[in-house]
């Protein structure tokens, strides 16, 4: 693929990306309007995909629906389609000031199942108690996962 083409498919991806997170909403037990656009383009480069989508989540930082969009989509896919960049983009997530965007982040690890992270997740103590109380089922669900996954 020439320079012209990629530049041509990077600017046409995030596009579009961006242009159904802005008008979708996002509710758990759904899925995103723009899943089948990043499953597809991770089909044909995952990497490059996937090096598009932490692009877009960092020059989008600001901006919570967007985050909470690819959260939320990235933690319907595979986890290891969109591992390590869908990962990383979850750990920033848990970190930020929005309280959505720590929810959609929980989320993710959640769906994956991603037992790797219940260090990570002990470190995290949230002020809303609600969230709070979220993050420690979650990390009780993936201890017993863990379990489950030795014996």
């Amino acid at each position: 693929m020439n320079s012209r083409t990629f530049w041509s498919r990077k600017d046409n991806f995030i596009c579009k990306l961006l242009a159904s997170l802005r008008a979708d909403t996002f509710e758990p037990g759904y899925g995103a309007h723009c899943e089948k656009l990043i499953e597809d383009s991770l089909m044909v480069n995952s990497r490059v995909t996937r090096d598009w989508l932490v692009e877009t989540f960092d020059n989008h930082i600001h901006d919570t629906h967007i985050l909470e969009g690819l959260l939320h989509a990235i933690s319907h896919l595979d986890y290891k389609l969109v591992y390590p960049q869908g990962r990383t983009m979850a750990i920033v997530g848990l970190c930020h000031k929005d309280v959505m965007v720590r929810d959609f982040a929980i989320k993710a690890f959640e769906n994956w199942e991603d037992v790797t992270v219940i260090d990570i997740l002990k470190v995290f103590k949230y002020p809303e108690h609600w969230l709070q109380d979220y993050l420690l089922h979650v990390i009780s669900d993936l201890d017993e996962i863990s379990k489950e996954r030795i014996k």
